[in-house]
């Protein structure tokens, strides 16, 4: 944390090392640029450049340099409604992928608009910070939650209310979300079936619909899946950098469109993110056309 190693007294007995170790660890601290306080999150052994994770103490004491590469993480918040009762599934596939070292990123906090909701029950249950976020959904009220947990990075992952983001074409800008920090996954093929009320089972029963009346028809629709993009003002109209498909068949309806794109939701959210948050995905936060992605990259949607 912040250049140094934790001293064997401060670990857990059960995680405890001693001092003839044959193995280094490194430790994932969590700094809040709020308090000034830091503390251990976690626990990784350090793996040095050509060799394993054990090596012999006086190498290990030779080596301080790498002993304090504690790893800088990017602290990400998420925002999702859920439900009274259920709910926030997607924050939880993030938090389980944090955990398996997919999505390289330390989670924060999660914040829903309900107090003890689906998603504050999933919070408690995987011990992260849960934050209620009420009306009147305002800039101020945001941002003061961006700072309380020392967020860098905003995922709207089913958050169904308004968003206040900084508009950079206005002189002055705009208080409001960092477009370039802030991305959302939309349940669909945008722009199509994106914009103003477009959410949920609302973009399903539109994908269905389409689906059934454009069958044998050029251009016509024939299956659905999630579009990740950055955002703007104005919704969903940020820069898309990410969508999968999976095709429709008879009988789906939108009970079964709403069940494959949620699937693909959870295979790849966390996947893509990843690359947002450490700099992979990136645009200036003013020109969709500044939109860089990795080199070979499969992902952007077609209408890119």
């Amino acid at each position: 944390v912040h250049g140094e190693t934790a001293g064997v007294s401060d670990l857990p007995s059960s995680r405890r090392l001693t001092e003839d170790s044959q193995e280094t660890y490194r430790f994932v601290g969590l700094h809040s640029p709020v308090t000034n306080q830091s503390k251990v999150c976690r626990l990784l052994p350090l793996q040095l450049p050509g060799r394993g994770v054990g090596r012999p103490k006086a190498w290990r004491e030779g080596a301080s340099k790498y002993d304090t590469m504690a790893a800088t993480l990017p602290k990400l918040i998420i925002f999702a409604s859920g439900t009274k009762d259920g709910g926030g599934s997607g924050f939880e596939k993030l938090v389980e992928a944090q955990k398996e070292g997919v999505l390289k990123a330390e989670i924060v906090a999660v914040v829903s608009n309900w107090p003890e909701g689906g998603v504050a029950q999933r919070a408690a249950r995987l011990e992260i910070p849960f934050e209620h976020l009420g009306a009147p959904y305002i800039s101020e009220k945001y941002l003061a939650i961006l700072e309380k947990y020392g967020a860098e990075w905003v995922s709207l992952s089913g958050w169904l209310k308004l968003v206040p983001v900084s508009d950079p074409h206005k002189d002055p800008p705009t208080p409001g979300l960092d477009p370039k920090r802030s991305i959302n996954i939309h349940p669909g093929p945008l722009p199509r079936f994106g914009g103003g009320g477009m959410y949920g089972k609302k973009v399903h029963e539109a994908v269905w619909a389409a689906f059934e009346e454009e069958k044998g028809k050029e251009g016509a629709v024939k299956g659905s899946g999630p579009t990740m993009h950055f955002v703007t003002a104005e919704y969903d109209e940020g820069p898309a950098f990410f969508h999968v498909t999976a095709p429709l068949e008879e009988g789906d309806g939108p009970e079964g469109v709403a069940k494959k794109v949620n699937e693909l939701e959870h295979k790849w959210q966390a996947w893509a993110t990843n690359l947002v948050v450490n700099g992979e995905i990136a645009w200036d936060g003013k020109d969709k056309k500044s939109l860089r992605v990795p080199e070979g990259y499969q992902f952007l949607p077609p209408q890119h």
